[in-house]
């Protein structure tokens, strides 16, 4: 049963890759497309199994994501934005593993 926990975060993941990618596409960056798919479902797989280093690594891929994007001339808004949201993303796999 999807509960709103986990219905958020889905929607949290999802918006996060998506701005992340968009960033990416708009930027003409297609590595970086492709990391951040591969982060996404990385993502998915933390979720999945309760390891607790798998959450973190994957918050720091998604800032350093955010990071390299601005620097490659992403746009700042879609980059914070995306790196935001992991960051609630990475707070509700925990609390998925807490409970």
């Amino acid at each position: 049963m999807m509960t709103h926990r986990n219905i958020f975060l889905f929607a949290s993941l999802a918006f996060s890759t998506f701005c992340l990618a968009a960033g990416y596409v708009l930027a003409g960056q297609w590595i970086g497309v492709v990391v951040t798919l591969i982060t996404g479902l990385t993502w998915l797989y933390a979720r999945k199994n309760p390891a607790l280093w798998l959450s973190h690594l994957c918050l720091l891929a998604s800032v350093c994501l955010a990071m390299a994007g601005i620097l490659a001339g992403a746009s700042p808004m879609l980059m914070l934005l995306g790196s935001g949201v992991a960051l609630a993303v990475w707070d509700l796999v925990l609390l998925n593993d807490a409970l």
